[in-house]
């Protein structure tokens, strides 16, 4: 697992016994989002191998864009909230090679799942003013617009969604300045309402992979009127919730 110290903004590598603490994102793509051959770029470490000098030669991302500052400033709520380790899909998963992708698809459960905190970036929800900001803030009657942004948020609409919901402890939602402004654990009845998922499973009494409790049936219910950007992937953001393993065959479409 591919990991950004939240300090000097470098990747590691762990092996899954020697894994940190860490935390991980979960956000909607954007136009400008930082690949892991960008982000190696952009931090002067791109290898000097004719992927890097192709890279290099034909793409030159901003250090301004959106994607590196969806980065930066996830790396700065996660040292603030003492984790030197973070994990980013956009940055962290080499997608020129189809075996890491594979592998990481197919871990993407279990990385959510043992994640210290996840990071829910809400892009479409705008920040609050200051006599907003309470405790019980998206249930009080001053924040209703921002109430209403949070149900109608692009995320609720992603295939990738269900697991980076269902997986992780514990869950914090951020507006577009990275301020906290829920945490899963308080607004459960609010969660269950915009995704039909009882709160048993929204809460954790209730593992959602649990077979025996959670039917197939109610589990593709939850898939249903999702959208992802890849046909495949429709099939492969279930993995995690059905328990399954297996390759990646992009190209294949509906089959």
């Amino acid at each position: 697992m591919r990991l950004i110290n939240t300090h000097t903004g470098e990747f590691r590598t762990f092996w899954d016994s020697q894994r940190p603490h860490y935390a991980i994102l979960s956000h909607t793509w954007g136009d400008e989002e930082v690949s892991y051959l960008d982000y190696l770029f952009l931090t002067s470490n791109l290898p000097v191998t004719s992927v890097g000098v192709i890279h290099a030669l034909l793409k030159t991302p901003r250090a301004d864009s959106a994607g590196i500052r969806k980065i930066r400033n996830c790396c700065k709520l996660a040292k603030s909230r003492g984790y030197d380790w973070v994990w980013i899909d956009t940055c962290c998963i080499d997608q020129s090679s189809s075996a890491e992708l594979s592998e990481a698809i197919n871990s993407m459960w279990a990385w959510y799942r043992d994640a210290a905190e996840c990071y829910v970036y809400l892009v479409d929800v705008s920040a609050r003013s200051q006599e907003d900001i309470a405790p019980d803030n998206l249930r009080s009657e001053a924040t209703q617009a921002t109430r209403e942004q949070f149900r109608k948020a692009r995320w609720f609409e992603r295939g990738w969604t269900l697991q980076e919901l269902l997986a992780p402890r514990k869950e914090l939602f951020c507006d577009n300045t990275w301020e906290v402004i829920a945490e899963k654990s308080d607004i459960g009845e609010e969660l269950s309402k915009i995704t039909k998922i009882p709160l048993a499973f929204l809460d954790g009494t209730v593992p959602a992979s649990d077979n025996k409790l959670c039917s197939i049936a109610m589990r593709m219910s939850w898939v249903s009127h999702r959208q992802t950007t890849r046909i495949e992937d429709m099939a492969y953001c279930m993995l995690g919730l059905f328990d399954v393993h297996m390759p990646l065959i992009y190209g294949e479409g509906r089959k």
